[in-house]
């Protein structure tokens, strides 16, 4: 397997262009659909692996040796980033989009809908992830999951000894906790600000955190401003999070399962605050001008196995799209692997309870188009962190 280093953040007029037309189906260009010998990936960091970080954690040299595709890999570690690269033609094969990234890259044409003829596992992935949605769009399926989590409560148990039970630790913290609160640095963070106000300030009228009007959008904001003035602690990816806390800088925030098995310098835990939590799905999803579509087809069903599925879950410690993962998981870590720690593996109710991350649009789905869509909402972020920096609006 082949890697490349990540690539620097993509420019502001690179995200903000224009929708492009939606792309064909694509199909191997040959009748058979032989392998073209490649493969070309972009990824978060630990989703694919092929043993050289742990031997038992390889899911790559199985594939290679099996289809004859080569894999090469570009790790990114911000949604900007895989968005920039995956709208380069020609560049790349692939991505694992994040559902929060997903409307983007459909509606400017950077992805391909799939012919699911060619992907069977897809039929075996839990319902709840195949429905419409960032990966289904008018009736066209655009992704195949490949594993899921919540975005959680996470918090040091040497300071705070009584576990929270609501967000409010964090939106609003205790002087002991003042400074020391961490929040996610991207705009799709305005979604759990619009889920704290939900359940606490009920005259807003929001019924969906990413379904908000301009005056619900900047109640949002204004909650992340206050947030950001107390506190200028964030993280971009997990190992940002997990520094900050192992040097005692941080003590609560918002974070993912993987940051309670490698925080190990302090005792980090877990909670799902009764207002519910945001989550997020990473789907494989196919560029508009693949150069080795054959591989790519052969890849995305690859990723639908529950023996690497169960792997990605142990390594990534994401809960894996497949429910058959769960039971292989099991086998390999025991009774904790549908515990906080997996994502509450093959725990259906808990996944449709989350808000799971999706693209802002102004189609209100319910038939109003007065929500804000993502050009608001970026907009209304650097707004309000940009007043944080500067200590606040006049």
């Amino acid at each position: 397997m082949t890697r490349r280093a990540p690539a620097v953040l993509c420019a502001l007029v690179v995200l903000l262009a224009g929708c492009g037309r939606p792309a064909p189906i694509l199909r191997p260009a040959s009748g058979t659909g032989r392998p073209e010998g490649e493969v070309d990936l972009v990824a978060w960091p630990g989703t694919v692996e092929d043993g050289s970080n742990d031997p038992r954690m390889d899911w790559v040299r199985p594939f290679e040796r099996r289809t004859g595709c080569v894999v090469t890999v570009r790790y990114v570690n911000t949604v900007d980033e895989m968005v920039g690269l995956l709208r380069q033609p020609g560049a790349f094969d692939g991505g694992l989009v994040s559902s929060d990234t997903a409307g983007r890259l459909i509606g400017h044409g950077d992805v391909a809908p799939i012919d699911t003829r060619l992907v069977p596992g897809l039929a075996r992935l839990l319902p709840s992830l195949r429905r419409p949605g960032f990966a289904t769009v008018r009736g066209r399926v655009y992704g195949v999951p490949f594993d899921y989590g919540p975005n959680l409560l996470v918090f040091n148990a040497r300071v705070l000894r009584r576990p929270p039970t609501s967000w409010r630790t964090t939106w609003f913290p205790s002087p002991r906790l003042a400074g020391h609160v961490i929040r996610y640095t991207s705009p799709i963070y305005l979604a759990d600000a619009a889920l704290y106000l939900r359940a606490h300030r009920p005259a807003l009228g929001i019924r969906d955190p990413f379904e908000l009007t301009d005056a619900q959008l900047q109640a949002a904001a204004g909650l992340v401003q206050r947030q950001a003035e107390h506190s200028e602690k964030s993280w971009a990816q997990f190992s940002e999070e997990i520094s900050a806390f192992a040097d005692g800088s941080v003590f609560a925030g918002v974070g993912r399962p993987i940051v309670l098995d490698l925080t190990r310098a302090v005792p980090v835990r877990a909670v799902v605050p009764r207002e519910g939590v945001t989550g997020w799905v990473d789907a494989w999803m196919m560029t508009a001008h693949p150069a080795h579509p054959a591989c790519m087809y052969r890849w995305m069903q690859w990723t639908t196995e529950p023996s690497v599925q169960a792997e990605v879950a142990q390594w990534y410690r994401a809960a894996p799209a497949n429910p058959a993962a769960c039971v292989a998981l099991r086998q390999a870590v025991g009774p904790s692997a549908d515990s906080i720690r997996y994502g509450r593996c093959g725990d259906g109710p808990f996944l449709r309870s989350m808000a799971i991350w999706r693209t802002p649009s102004s189609d209100c789905g319910d038939g109003r188009h007065d929500c804000t869509d993502f050009r608001a909402w970026l907009a209304a972020w650097a707004t309000a962190i940009a007043n944080a920096n500067e200590g606040g609006t006049p």
